[in-house]
C-alpha cells in the first residue's frame, strides 16, 4: 500500500509538500527530509490536513475543467476526479488508524 506521502511525491512532488507543510505553520518537516523521515515527524492529523488542501486544489482544477474547453484541457475533469477520490482514501485510511 503507498504511502501518502509515497502517492503525494508521485503526484505532486517533495518540494510542494514541504510548501504545503510551511504554509499550514508544519515547521517540523525539513527541507532536507526524506519521505520517510517527514512522515515519521508528521501527525495523521498533520498529513490529513496536508490533503484536505490538495483536495480543495483539485476541485478547483475540477471546476475550471467545466469553464471552458482550453480549461479542460489544462485540467482534465478525469484525472482531478481520480487524484480527489485517492487523497480521500488516505484520508479515510488515516481516521480509521490504517
Amino acid at each position: 500500500m503507498l504511502t501518502l506521502f509515497s502517492l503525494l511525491s508521485i503526484v505532486f512532488g517533495m518540494t510542494e509538500i514541504k510548501n504545503i507543510a510551511k504554509e499550514l505553520n508544519i515547521n517540523h518537516v525539513g527541507l532536507f527530509d526524506s519521505k520517510d523521515e517527514m512522515y515519521d515527524k508528521l501527525t495523521s492529523k498533520e498529513i490529513t490536513l496536508i490533503n484536505l488542501v490538495k483536495a480543495e486544489e483539485f476541485v478547483e482544477d475540477l471546476y475550471r475543467s467545466t469553464t471552458s474547453e482550453a480549461n479542460a484541457k489544462l485540467f482534465p475533469p478525469d484525472q482531478s476526479f481520480f487524484k480527489l477520490k485517492q487523497i480521500l482514501r488516505e484520508c479515510r485510511l488515516l481516521q480509521k488508524g490504517g
